[in-house]
């Protein structure tokens, strides 16, 4: 299935089309200024909100102005000769920030938008090509290679470095963490995944304990929210370098360039030495709310207040319940973003809070900015992102028993609550329920997969269960726009040879549940699994299969299947057994039906899940951790 894309205005599509052009004019005449002005026009959005919303021709457009920008910064900027105006500020950070980050990430939009142009192998890098160059010719040989290569081709980051001017080791870092690591999609070749895992080695290897070279960028911000997704990375050490060292960095660097956009409500109605539930998505229906409210609400005070984040195109109310208690902090989504983070983290340090609980330290939102300052005598984060945080400033994080793994992968202290720590809210009814003809003896497999957790792996062992079953199929829900879901579709083909598969965009959420009505057996991703969507597929009594993993982003599942008294059957401990134990499923009706009556009411299933009493150690533990903290503090 291909989704269709939207139409674009023909004005705004007009335009764009009229800049692209104009900008070829100005490569074609070496006008470095004329296309500096254009460029600030034709790339003011992020490249990733024009891929997710552009309409067909919008597309097209697109990839020929990312094209056209190619050319122009490696025929312009970084051609042979007197150096560029612009070649010092793409190559070269300004107090360990880079200041142009989405024109030097253009090899990954070039990705994006379908070109072939990474493919092409215009530009070469070689340890043997810079050595005993002078700055400015190693300068533009790397710049060259960076704006058109991508994560595709092999390369020898530890060689390069070794040959490499000191003074460029922020330029070939950032596009290693901020395009290498990130281009294409997660449903890459295989080689393509290997070439991947093989820098990210090598940049921890070169940088985990030694940041003082690199610069960074917003850019930067997706490793570690990517490769959580995938298996075999050391995501903790990851994180380390990418959150905890150079967000820390970019913080610092914005700190005291912009007043606080709260204009003092934050110093008005924080209470000295209260708490402070920092969260931009703390709403009704965000899964950070919904899966940590209930321990929220454990740890709630009169002198708590929500800290929630808005910009001008997410204005979101606030969740039930805490409507007198959030301070909505709006911040300019333009050049002074990361400035109005650090003014809000300087407002949160003067109240002199006791606990900072953060529900999620997302890389997709300030928190993983926030969370790099020590703001308050404790900080705490939850499952809303289960992955290590990689902050010296977060002390614990909130684990559940249920979940966790005999090696708990985490920096921080963890503070064990019994069960699984975290809650949700039942899920609505569904406009309607089961209306397959008792008659029909298709199977219908299905699981609902954000693009993010759609890995090669994952993809195969599909194809690999309807392998000899044509009377089977599985629909996969990944819960993104039709433009993302078309590339998908096209990055998945390879995988799936001729299995009936559909991989269907966003929906409402109705479709869902009564697809889910509908179907026969449900297949959790991995290896990072679900949580809120398993807690919709079990009240629709469906029995679902899950592969165990040693991290609590694999392990969701598995704890539900045992809460629920369900057998471990269910409960894969590797991609061949889930194969095999899917395969089962599909050729067995009556093992499937005895599956939906142990899985029993959805009453059942929400009392089973419920967090009861599991929630009421987390204030002692809260205390526990802040007396320390003030011991250590008296000491030292």
């Amino acid at each position: 299935m291909n989704p269709p894309r939207p139409v674009p205005p023909p004005a705004r599509l007009e335009r764009y089309a009229e800049l692209t052009v104009a900008l070829h004019r100005a490569t074609l005449d070496q006008d470095v200024a004329t296309g500096a002005r254009l460029i600030g026009e034709l790339f003011d959005r992020n490249p990733e909100s024009v891929f997710d919303t552009a309409g067909e021709e919008e597309f097209d457009v697109f990839r020929l102005a990312h094209e056209v920008l190619d050319g122009f910064l490696r025929l312009v900027v970084y051609a042979d000769g007197p150096p560029c105006d612009w070649l010092t500020p793409l190559s070269f950070p300004k107090r360990r920030a880079f200041a142009l980050p989405i024109l030097m990430g253009n090899a990954r939009w070039l990705r994006m938008f379908g070109s072939t142009l990474p493919d092409e192998g215009h530009e070469e890098l070689a340890p043997e090509l810079l050595a005993g160059r002078d700055l400015m010719t190693q300068a533009r040989l790397v710049g060259r290679y960076c704006v058109v290569n991508d994560g595709v081709r092999a390369l020898d980051y530890e060689a390069l470095l070794d040959v490499l001017d000191p003074r460029l080791h922020a330029l070939l870092a950032h596009w290693l963490v901020g395009v290498a690591l990130c281009s294409p999609f997660n449903l890459s070749t295989r080689a393509v995944e290997a070439h991947q895992r093989e820098l990210c080695e090598a940049f921890l290897r070169r940088h985990e304990h030694d940041t003082k070279r690199l610069a960074t960028s917003g850019l930067f911000g997706h490793l570690p929210f990517m490769y959580c997704y995938r298996d075999g990375f050391d995501v903790r050490r990851i994180a380390r370098v990418v959150t905890g060292q150079l967000s820390a960095q970019l913080l610092k660097e914005a700190t005291g360039k912009a007043p606080d956009p709260t204009g003092g409500e934050l110093r008005r109605r924080l209470p000295k030495g209260g708490h402070a539930i920092v969260c931009p998505n703390w709403t009704d229906s965000h899964v950070a709310f919904r899966c940590l409210a209930d321990l929220a609400d454990e740890l709630r005070t009169p002198n708590t207040r929500v800290v929630m984040f808005h910009d001008e195109k997410h204005q979101r109310p606030p969740a039930t319940g805490w409507e007198d208690d959030t301070i909505i902090v709006q911040l300019d989504p333009g050049a002074s973003y990361l400035a109005g983070i650090a003014a809000v983290a300087n407002e949160l340090e003067r109240a002199e809070l006791e606990l900072i609980f953060y529900p999620e330290v997302a890389p997709t939102n300030p928190t993983i900015y926030l969370a790099t300052r020590r703001l308050a005598k404790a900080q705490i984060a939850g499952y809303g992102f289960p992955i290590s945080t990689g902050c010296d400033a977060i002390d614990a994080f909130f684990v559940g028993r249920d979940v966790e793994g005999p090696d708990s992968n985490y920096d921080e202290t963890p503070l064990v609550l019994p069960g699984l720590a975290v809650s949700t809210t039942p899920p609505p009814l569904p406009s309607r329920t089961r209306e397959r003809d008792p008659d029909d003896d298709e199977v219908r497999v299905l699981s609902i997969a954000t693009w993010q957790k759609l890995t090669p792996v994952l993809v195969e062992s599909w194809a690999a269960i309807l392998e000899g079953r044509p009377h089977a199929r599985l629909d996969a829900f990944c819960s993104t726009l039709p433009n993302r879901t078309r590339t998908i579709i096209d990055s998945a083909r390879p995988y799936l040879g001729a299995a009936r598969v559909t991989i269907w965009p966003s929906m409402e959420r109705d479709a869902l549940l009564c697809a889910l009505e509908d179907a026969d057996v449900y297949l959790d991703t991995f290896p990072y699994g679900g949580f809120n969507s398993l807690v919709e597929v079990f009240c629709a009594g469906l029995p679902v299969l899950t592969l165990e993993g040693p991290e609590a982003r694999h392990r969701f599942g598995a704890a539900m299947i045992r809460r629920l008294g369900l057998p471990e059957l269910l409960i894969a401990k590797s991609p061949a057994e889930f194969v095999a134990t899917a395969q089962r499923l599909i050729d067995d009706a009556a093992l499937r039906a005895e599956l939906r009556e142990a899985i029993g009411s959805r009453e059942r299933v929400l009392a089973a899940l419920a967090p009861g009493d599991d929630m009421r150690s987390a204030p002692a533990l809260v205390a526990d951790l802040i007396r320390a903290r003030s011991r250590r503090a008296r000491v030292a």
